[in-house]
């Protein structure tokens, strides 16, 4: 299991694409994170959305800062990659 802390990304990526798909080509590809955690309050639907249409599976419900929010997680073997065109570009396994 990987134990991570939020963290911001650093990395200067636009002009290149979406950032959120260019950050996880930058996680997977380049930190080598073995996979990548994401979450949201539970009423934020679009959020959801756009973690399940990237590949994310929702795992579980947990608490944080007195509020339950829901756990998606993406695994490198599940992320083929980005091609540089938005989330309708996205290369899944």
């Amino acid at each position: 299991m990987v134990r991570s802390r939020p963290t911001r990304t650093n990395f200067q990526v636009f002009g290149v694409g979406n950032r959120t798909e260019s950050s996880l080509d930058i996680g997977f590809e380049h930190l080598g994170f073995p996979e990548i955690g994401s979450w949201s309050l539970p009423v934020n639907l679009v959020s959801q959305r756009v973690m399940e249409k990237l590949g994310f599976r929702y795992e579980r419900d947990f608490k944080f800062a007195g509020l339950v929010h829901r756990f998606y997680r993406l695994v490198k073997g599940e992320w083929k990659g980005y091609d540089g065109g938005g989330m309708g570009k996205l290369i899944l396994k």
